[in-house]
């Protein structure tokens, strides 16, 4: 046999193979058209309601299948034609061809604006941005112009300027463009849009020789938005030498402005070199001595203390308003670097001119100092001093709490009970005198006074149950109440006595809210209630109405701090049924998908949503001063030392403002952390808000302590409160939505 009859036979029978593997593939996909087909035109729908809601689900859970969720709304159109639900079908089609298939959406977007009259402001937006998009400027400028003029306060109109602007600026009319963008720009200076519209107004302005209009603008996009792709590129023309970039040079003020930018952007150390640079240029201006400031608390946020300890020191040199803050700050920079003595000698020459709460809040500091050092009476000492010196009962209750609980800790227990009895009496502030009750009854229990004691839990714990030390009295309780779901008293408050406020509904954007919802464009829909709940954020009843409609379209944020702001003290007190709205609206549920999906077995789902509503209020575009991100405020080191444990790619500030990404890595180091501190329930949490270094000093200290004696003893103060606030939600929620959890220790999850 040749050598080409031998490659040809060998060919042959992997050939057939070739064939069937073909016709295999060809019936699969047969299959899944038909399956799709059968999916989009599936005729078992009970109604049209239903066959809309179908689609509009599959548009939220597969966005980019622009081709498939087009087909799901043209068979509402074609099963059920004539109807209401047809013409939502085709408004959402338009919506959806938008940005692959503008052409198309054009003939959709303009049926809608004659069927959804109160959503004209909408339509003409889409269809602006569709003409937009297939170059008909002229007629987009129009639309947008169109959209202004039907509705003066539409939730859409900063963004409609913008895109007026834009359009009028590519059909090359630079006046128009100007007067949009100037407007746009005025109104809404942080919008996404903004770095755009202000190049595009230097470039016309400069067209047009309006010199000042192009110097504003530059100046605004290189102060207000330093990380934007335009300023970048201005700063790149700038240093090529390009002539338009010259019409404008940054003064000390302006590098003033970038650093504050930087610095609440949470990028310290370019708020930092910014700061730097306004300084030297400007030594005495009227920001000067605010410039400092900041800049000395940018080194505090990159734990830089001696070179903040530098700045705070330069500032105390001579007179100025800002020497009380920069005093309290330099004593706490001692104390954090152990600076003991240095701290005492500033507390005993302090410049003159500090009011007595500074004064007050320096001794206090000094008496931490000397606490942890051991020195008990000159501690005491410290405190006493600070109590009587200082004016405001904030203080007052600081330095008193603090001598309660050094008499505690000494085993000076009628010291204590004392200290802790006028903590009780400096005035409202049930979490104080929560506080000042347990610890009394705990230095009772200690003294053998124990039936004293059980009276003061069981006070704490039938007036307060849903507060951290109305719980922590209820666990220590002989006899615990019996669980129940039922209100413990009737409510007090009128806000839920009263009817249910309906005003709201006949608002313009509620009304648009609810055709929004129906059209199953949620988010535009909470956009619309947000102004809603700010045109009667004085009508406590017509906001809680609101929250539950807030919180049906999956925005948790509002109703939590409307729960918060308006029903504390019935929540708190549990004068409310576990079964009333009203502790879903505090205590949401929402990505709690995620988090199951997400969490090992050892960690608890609800512990999870704990951390999310004390951290972020389950906003999931959260950003602290620190540059914490997201649903669980994850520092970007520590999203991607996990992200690599995961085997994941690295991430960045976009996808930790994505709730998925965000909770499944804030899921795995929670996860990560119970695992180090076996099941610590306190350490984890802790070490989640201060890290595990600070952990370890804590667990060297007081690793031997009670539970509820280690959470006092946290010396950060912001991760004390916050340990308390993620343990009491915990308990919240176990009790809220879990049937499976006793009672258990104060440091154990379920």
């Amino acid at each position: 046999m040749s050598r080409e009859h031998k490659r040809w036979a060998t060919v042959r029978p992997s050939h057939s193979w070739v064939r069937l593997a073909l016709l295999l593939f060809v019936l699969f996909l047969t299959n899944v058209c038909s399956l799709s087909q059968s999916e989009a035109r599936d005729g078992d729908c009970e109604s049209a309601e239903a066959c809309f809601q179908r689609a509009a689900s599959f548009a939220d859970e597969q966005p980019d299948q622009v081709a498939l969720l087009v087909e799901r709304f043209r068979h509402v159109q074609e099963a059920y034609p004539g109807t209401l639900w047809a013409r939502r079908a085709g408004f959402r089609i338009g919506w959806a061809l938008l940005e692959r298939e503008p052409d198309r959406a054009i003939d959709y977007l303009r049926g809608a604006r004659k069927d959804f009259p109160v959503l004209e402001d909408y339509v003409l937006l889409k269809l602006g941005q569709a003409l937009g998009r297939v170059g008909s400027f002229h007629e987009s400028a129009l639309a947008f112009e169109a959209s202004l003029e039907s509705s003066a306060s539409s939730a859409l109109r900063n963004d409609t300027s913008y895109e007026a602007g834009f359009a009028w600026f590519e059909n090359g009319q630079c006046q128009p463009a100007i007067a949009y963008l100037e407007q746009a720009t005025a109104r809404d200076p942080d919008s996404p849009s903004a770095p755009r519209a202000l190049s595009l107004l230097a470039d016309c302005a400069g067209r047009l020789q309006e010199v000042n209009l192009a110097q504003h603008a530059l100046g605004e996009l290189w102060r207000r938005h330093p990380e934007s792709p335009e300023a970048q590129a201005m700063e790149r023309a700038a240093q090529s030498g390009q002539a338009n970039a010259r019409l404008w040079e940054p003064s000390s003020e302006d590098y003033y402005e970038r650093g504050r930018t930087w610095y609440y952007s949470a990028r310290f150390e370019a708020a930092i070199r910014d700061l730097q640079k306004f300084l030297a240029g400007q030594p005495h201006g009227p920001n000067y001595e605010q410039g400092f400031f900041r800049l000395g608390m940018a080194h505090v946020r990159l734990k830089q203390y001696p070179q903040a300890a530098d700045v705070f020191r330069r500032l105390l040199e001579n007179p100025s308003e800002y020497a009380g803050k920069a005093a309290v700050w330099l004593a706490k920079v001692y104390l954090r670097r152990d600076q003991g003595q240095r701290l005492l000698k500033f507390r005993d020459s302090v410049p003159p001119g500090l009011n007595v709460d500074d004064q007050a809040r320096i001794q206090w500091l000094s008496g931490v100092w000397a606490e942890g050092e051991r020195a008990i009476q000159q501690a005491a000492r410290a405190y006493e001093e600070a109590y009587r010196t200082a004016d405001r009962s904030k203080i007052k209750r600081d330095a008193l709490w603090r001598l309660g609980w050094l008499h505690y800790q000494q085993g000076g227990w009628e010291d204590a009970v004392e200290a802790f009895d006028s903590l009780a009496r400096t005035g409202p502030g049930r979490h104080w005198q929560n506080r000042a009750h347990y610890w009394k009854a705990r230095a009772l229990e200690c003294m053998g006074r124990g039936d004293e004691a059980q009276t003061v839990y069981g006070q704490v714990a039938a007036e307060w149950p849903m507060t951290y030390y109305g719980q922590l009295s209820e666990s220590r309780l002989r006899h615990p109440r019996p669980a129940g779901r039922q209100p413990r008293e009737e409510p007090t408050n009128p806000v839920m006595n009263g009817p249910a406020s309906s005003a709201f509904r006949i608002n313009a954007h509620f009304q648009k809210a609810t055709e929004l919802s129906k059209l199953g464009l949620r988010q535009e829909a909470l956009e619309e209630l947000l102004v809603v709940k700010r045109q009667y954020r004085d009508q406590p009843q017509a906001l809680y109405a609101l929250a539950r409609h807030m919180l049906e379209l999956g925005d948790f944020e509002a109703p939590i701090v409307i729960a918060k702001r308006y029903f504390r003290e019935p929540l708190e007190r549990r004068r409310i049924s576990l079964d009333s709205p009203l502790w879903r609206m505090a205590y949401p549920t929402g990505y709690m998908p995620q988090i199951r999906r997400h969490a090992a077995s050892h960690v608890d789902p609800f512990l999870v949503a704990g951390i999310i509503r004390e951290e972020s209020l389950y906003n999931p575009k959260a950003l602290s001063p620190v540059g914490a991100m997201g649903l669980m405020q994850l520092m970007p080191k520590t999203a991607n030392r996990t992200a690599r444990r995961l085997g994941l790619v690295p991430v960045d500030r976009e996808d930790l403002l994505q709730g998925e990404m965000n909770v499944r890595l804030g899921v795995a180091y929670v996860g990560q952390l119970l695992r180090d501190y076996q099941g610590n329930l306190i350490r984890a949490v802790a070490a989640y808000n201060a890290g595990p270094t600070a952990v370890k000093r804590w667990i060297a200290k007081f690793g031997n302590r009670d539970p509820d004696e280690f959470v006092e003893l946290i010396s950060y103060r912001e991760t004390r409160r916050y340990v308390k606030r993620v343990l009491t939600s915990y308990r919240i929620y176990q009790t809220l939505y879990s049937t499976t959890c006793s009672a258990i220790p104060l440091d154990r999850a379920c």
